[in-house]
């Protein structure tokens, strides 16, 4: 049963307003205290990335939320922030990179590749792809 509710009632709005001022620190590379963010379900930050942080700025966001979660051991939040980084711009570098990466270490090789295949330019990314093609001989 999932708690997430888009709709904010007064209790939550208390929340939401913790996360505005986290979110504004977090885009500045300062240190944040994250632990907030293990309040939160991954649809709730979602919804308030959505809803409130500038359209210009969600897709840094939802990275940079991806990679908290990964190294925090939220892996199943992961691919939900960088799905919806992609929604917003298919085309973002930094999030097929990061999708790629995480898929990678999944072991989901046709799906990292799927991915890592549009910036091979990349050498980090170079180095996976060709461990996949080791990895699939």
């Amino acid at each position: 049963s999932k708690l997430a509710n888009t709709t904010l009632d007064s209790s939550s709005s208390k929340k939401y307003a913790n996360l505005a001022v986290f979110f504004t620190v977090f885009l500045q590379k300062k240190s944040v205290d994250s632990t907030l963010l293990e309040n939160y379900d991954v649809e709730s930050l979602l919804f308030y990335i959505i809803n409130h942080v500038p359209l210009h700025q969600q897709v840094e966001v939802l990275n940079q939320l991806a990679v908290w979660f990964s190294e925090n051991g939220r892996q199943d939040d992961v691919i939900p922030c960088l799905n919806q980084a992609l929604e917003i711009a298919p085309e973002d570098i930094l999030s097929k990179k990061n999708l790629g990466i995480f898929l990678f270490s999944l072991k989901e090789y046709d799906l990292a590749r799927k991915y890592l295949s549009k910036i091979k330019e990349d050498p980090e990314v170079k180095q996976i792809l060709d461990q996949i093609a080791i990895i699939e001989r």
